[in-house]
């Protein structure tokens, strides 16, 4: 397992969504499952429906070998449903004794990992621990895809995303990492409405950007062009002020926060509801404040329940903050067991697209298209969770694809950067490596 590990390390290989969590990092001993989450909770998303749909076999192939080379039990990838139905599967599938497919429903927020392992293996995770603490490690579906490169001695040089929103189709896309936004936008013919915001990543959990100063890098999910009186770019946009004040002047205590909660109901210690309450009164109570330690900012609480438009998840973002100021850390918990009425609380999909204001932006059907290499590309010094690596090239020296640009620290939550493009290095700074490709 340490060869692959390396592998890994050296392609640089990192959570292709979210936080980019170094991969290498999270084979441990003992995994008794590897889980692949390919069910993309997020509405919208295609890119990894994309790589189930025309790199399957890559995939199954990759994890067989991964189950193997880590000594787990079994390989199993997460789907939705409807993301079954489209890839013409009516039953879960065994692919071989250790790869299978199994479903989830059509939910929000099914990718979340804690919600996955418990739906798709019927395993809990003890809050404030890891999935390892149960036997499993999951990846999704591009780092898979990245891992079968590494183990093949290719680095991660390109990235997979949707392009969808406010446009005429549903595009999924593969990029040279450090490519302009602008440019993406600009391949495609699109061009952002001024009655737009540009997301990256999902209309729950995404973040607004600015089209013109932004570059793809290895977590950049999707592009999202939303019209800015959706509900979910309204509460983007929400000032964390406005969320503190409608916290004290307009919390009803119907507790629909906590009742609706996804961690709530996976038997966590969080009680939204009991949080605003105690900011709203200025009352001082570190037992209910560290339930915001297992707030996963998924979004329902501001999105699906609460009737007064308070946004708790935003308030534990700077609960937790304080608490970690004042040297108050999360304890884990030694088991969790899920509520029962957790079946009957799940936030369908359906109803997740209508409430956000994006329904009209759903399609099944999508185009896919590979763009060339813009004239330069900027690849961020720093594009995964854990410390930055060292730069290792100058202004002027020439570069190849999949050549390492910033190495990573050793000892350190680190990984490296390869070039995406051949070219000669235009610039070097503290953030960025600026390629002029050839």
């Amino acid at each position: 397992m340490q060869t692959l590990k390396e592998q890994i390390k050296q392609a640089g290989v990192v959570g292709a969504g979210g936080a980019g969590f170094p991969t290498h990092i999270k084979l441990a001993e003992h995994i008794e499952t590897v889980l692949v989450n390919a069910t993309e909770c997020e509405p919208l998303l295609k890119t990894d429906f994309y790589l189930l749909k025309e790199e399957s076999s890559r995939l199954e192939n990759a994890l067989a070998k991964l189950v193997e080379i880590v000594g787990a039990k079994e390989g199993v990838i997460g789907i939705k449903n409807h993301t079954a139905e489209l890839l013409g599967m009516e039953t879960p599938k065994q692919v071989s004794n250790q790869v299978s497919y199994r479903f989830t429903g059509n939910v929000y927020p099914s990718g979340d990992e804690i919600i996955l392992i418990q739906d798709v293996l019927g395993k809990s995770v003890p809050g404030g621990q890891l999935p390892i603490s149960v036997g499993v490690v999951v990846v999704n579906a591009e780092t898979l895809f990245n891992i079968a490169n590494a183990m093949e001695g290719k680095a991660v040089t390109h990235k997979y995303l949707t392009v969808a929103g406010k446009t005429d189709r549903t595009y999924v896309i593969k990029v040279a990492i450090g490519t302009p936004v602008s440019y993406v936008f600009e391949s495609l013919g699109i061009t952002v409405p001024k009655d737009c915001s540009v997301l990256e990543g999902g209309p729950m959990m995404g973040s607004i950007i600015n089209p013109n100063t932004a570059v793809v890098t290895k977590t950049t999910k999707s592009l999202l062009i939303i019209e800015n009186h959706t509900l979910c770019i309204r509460l983007k946009t929400q000032k964390l002020s406005d969320s503190l004040s409608r916290s004290s002047g307009n919390c009803c205590g119907c507790r629909m926060c906590t009742d609706m909660c996804p961690r709530h109901l996976m038997g966590y210690p969080i009680e939204p509801h009991k949080i605003v309450q105690r900011l709203s009164a200025k009352a001082n109570d570190t037992k209910v404040f560290m339930g915001a330690f297992f707030c996963s900012n998924c979004g329902v609480c501001q999105t699906i329940a609460c009737p007064q438009n308070i946004s708790p998840n935003r308030l534990f973002q700077r609960v937790k903050a304080e608490l970690l100021k004042n040297g108050v850390k999360n304890v884990p918990m030694e088991q969790t067991t899920p509520k029962l009425e957790r079946a009957y609380r799940k936030v369908p999909t359906k109803r997740l697209v209508n409430r956000l204001g994006v329904r009209k932006y759903e399609r099944d059907e999508f185009v896919y298209q590979e763009l060339m290499p813009p004239e330069r590309v900027t690849i961020p010094v720093k594009q995964h969770i854990g410390a930055p690596g060292d730069v290792v090239v100058q202004a002027g020296d020439k570069v190849t694809v999949g050549q390492v640009i910033v190495k990573a620290k050793e000892n350190a939550l680190s990984t490296n950067i390869h070039s995406s493009v051949s070219g000669i290095v235009y610039g070097v700074s503290e953030a960025a490596v600026i390629i002029a490709a050839e």
